[in-house]
């Protein structure tokens, strides 16, 4: 079980997350809510790889933060309740928030800002935070990691359905996954059918 859960690791959070963060920092875009939404996302499944999917999203995400982000609990809280399920739920954080980049990192490490009724979050080094944890838990993967999504049956009907409803194509395209690009020692590149313009 445990093997699964550190092979989920490497390629959720390692190849995937991790990938899409440093690859979205080295572009600068002038944006934040790219890399907002991958953080907050990878929060969320890298708490229940460290205490169990069956634990409330919530009360994982809300403990990694205070465990490996050395976060206090009432700004682990915050950034749930108000940053992630914002951006999951209503497509950007609540009320009282400003996010953005700051590329050139003047204040290393400080992520927050205030001013009367409005917090400020600083989404480069909320990024840098978040790399330092997945560094954290590379380096001894099988002390933090321990649980991995089970496939629920529903989830199994739904792709079925899917495959499906989707035509067949013909006409070869190819597409890299995230982090390929940039580590070719993981190609996750796949051939899909598309049509030709024949067709």
């Amino acid at each position: 079980m445990q093997e699964n859960a550190i092979a989920y690791f490497q390629r959720s959070s390692i190849r995937y997350s991790k990938g899409d963060v440093q690859e979205l920092l080295e572009k600068e875009l002038n944006c934040a809510g790219p890399l907002l939404a991958v953080i907050v996302n990878g929060i969320d499944s890298l708490g229940g790889m460290r205490y169990g999917f069956h634990k409330g999203s919530r009360k994982r995400s809300v403990e990694f933060m205070k465990s490996y982000m050395n976060l206090s609990e009432p700004i682990a809280e915050f950034i749930y309740m108000i940053v992630r399920n914002g951006i999951v739920h209503q497509g950007m954080p609540k009320v009282g928030v400003e996010f953005g980049v700051i590329y050139d990192r003047p204040e290393k490490g400080r992520v927050y800002y205030k001013s009367y009724d409005w917090i400020y979050i600083n989404v480069v080094e909320f990024a840098h935070t978040y790399l330092e944890a997945i560094d954290q838990i590379a380096k001894e993967p099988e002390k933090h990691i321990h649980h991995c999504p089970r496939l629920e049956a529903n989830d199994r009907r739904a792709f079925e359905d899917a495959r499906v409803a989707i035509e067949e194509y013909s006409g070869v395209i190819r597409y890299g996954s995230s982090r390929a690009p940039r580590d070719p020692s993981y190609d996750l590149n796949i051939s899909i059918e598309l049509p030709s313009e024949d067709e």
